[in-house]
């Protein structure tokens, strides 16, 4: 069985996003991966922990 990706609007990136990237940005919003596993565009922005973590898509 092959796996389908999907994709969601991510409000710190403002594009589709794949699953991946949603939860390599959500690792480092929580603290639990380097700031380096995710987009800069996404981590450079001033509080992007807490519009992370406020996300409808956010992976718990």
């Amino acid at each position: 069985m092959a796996y389908k990706t999907s994709y969601r609007h991510c409000p710190l990136m403002d594009e589709e996003i794949d699953d991946g990237t949603c939860f390599d940005i959500c690792m480092v919003a929580e603290n639990m991966a380097p700031d380096w596993s995710a987009p800069g565009k996404a981590i450079n922005i001033k509080g992007f922990e807490k519009i992370c973590l406020n996300c409808k898509h956010h992976i718990d």
